[in-house]
């Protein structure tokens, strides 16, 4: 007999698997594009909460901002699935609505936490940008949350 997991398990897992995807497609596009480190990306995360300095910290800051990294992603998979507790269509239908929260939260960091940000960037995301974001990253961001949330009921329903 199977034991079934706490809800927690499920959440803790969706923010880890999103936030794995989203951090190793940020600092894999951002090297092709123009040759930034992982390193740098992982600091300019940092910066949200440090400003400049995070650029000067070296590995520690790096660390600041893949802790920070995940701690946002795993919040983000919490907000799912307290939404998804109210209406059962978002863990019902995790490749419909996962995608979609991904696109809401594309919308959400590149409009409005990123313009208060104390580093913000003096230009909007280009389109092509934008487009590879929202088309990669951040509906997959979604999609893996949702479906953690999905495959949590699955199982208890099995029982």
């Amino acid at each position: 007999m199977e034991r079934v997991k706490k809800p927690s398990f499920y959440v803790l897992l969706g923010g880890l698997v999103a936030g794995t995807f989203d951090i190793t497609y940020a600092c894999t596009f951002w090297y092709l594009k123009r040759g930034v480190l992982p390193t740098r990306v992982l600091q300019s995360v940092a910066s949200g909460l440090l400003g400049d300095a995070s650029f000067t910290g070296g590995r520690r800051t790096a660390l600041l901002g893949l802790a920070l990294h995940y701690f946002i992603a795993t919040s983000m998979a919490v907000t799912y699935f307290l939404f998804a507790r109210r209406w059962s269509e978002l863990w019902q239908k995790p490749w419909v609505f996962g995608p979609l929260y991904g696109v809401l939260l594309y919308g959400i960091m590149n409009y409005i936490v990123v313009p208060v940000a104390p580093n913000r960037p003096d230009v909007a995301p280009t389109t092509r940008a934008r487009r590879n974001h929202t088309g990669r990253g951040r509906r997959r961001f979604g999609r893996d949350a949702a479906h953690c949330r999905g495959a949590r009921r699955r199982r208890t329903r099995r029982r």
